[in-house]
């Protein structure tokens, strides 16, 4: 993990039906770093992820990427900053019409200008990187969850992002293809370098596989620590949260 600052929001602000979700956020999240982000429910975790992307805008702040604010950037710029964040979200959100080789490839075939064959040889890849292959002619349905979010996280890196975002990625499986999916998204660091941002409910998944966690609470993120650290807390609404005796 390097010390290059791959994120860092400062004092980020958002305000939805006059409700204060973020209220006031810092946090820095280094390059190649695998961050996870933990708090009660309804306390603002997705939303961040959505700030992240900017796919909101939030009411102040400022979020760094590669130490460039992207809530300056014109559309054209942000685009470009986007190519390079992948995500993976809590239902995989996989295109049910289109076979698997096309939701994979489905960005490749909307950001660059390469042909479908070409395409489709990088979603092979892809899918194969993640431990599927032969799957490329299925559709969703056919599909595991566990499978359907490899297939997610193989589109989320068609495009060789820098950075990949996970929201909830263990949700609703079951223990062993939980597991399965923890160690794709530490090989997926391993391998290409990536900087993840992994919010889950599972504290036990993200202590397993996280450098840091960040905890959050009120809007803000309240303590930035290793797992290790985090289960030492003499904080008790930590301790309480966690549930550590």
């Amino acid at each position: 993990m390097s010390m290059d600052k791959a994120i860092e929001i400062r004092d980020l602000t958002y305000i939805a039906n006059g409700k204060k979700i973020i209220d006031g956020l810092w946090l820095e999240i280094y390059r190649g770093e695998i961050m996870g982000i933990v708090g009660p429910s309804g306390e603002g975790k997705t939303t961040l992820l959505r700030l992240i992307l900017r796919l909101i805008e939030p009411t102040k702040g400022e979020i760094l990427i590669n130490g460039e604010d992207i809530l300056k950037m014109d559309d054209r710029k942000l685009n470009e900053v986007r190519k390079k964040i992948g995500m993976v979200f809590q239902y995989s959100a996989l295109f049910d019409s289109m076979k698997i080789w096309e939701n994979v490839a489905f960005p490749l075939l909307r950001h660059l200008k390469i042909k479908e064959d070409e395409a489709r040889r990088i979603a092979e890849e892809k899918l194969k990187a993640v431990g599927l292959e032969g799957v490329e002619d299925l559709y969703p349905h056919q599909l595991s969850g566990g499978m359907q979010k490899r297939v997610a996280l193989a589109r989320a890196l068609a495009l060789e992002p820098q950075i990949v975002l996970y929201d909830e990625p263990t949700a609703g499986l079951d223990p062993p293809t939980a597991f399965a999916i923890e160690r794709l998204i530490v090989d997926t660091r391993n391998r290409f370098g990536v900087t993840s941002i992994v919010v889950s409910h599972d504290i036990e998944s993200l202590f397993a596989i996280c450098d840091r966690v960040g905890v959050l609470r009120g809007g803000k993120i309240i303590k930035v620590a290793t797992p290790q650290e985090l289960r030492e807390s003499d904080d008790e609404w930590i301790r309480g949260f966690l549930r550590i005796r």
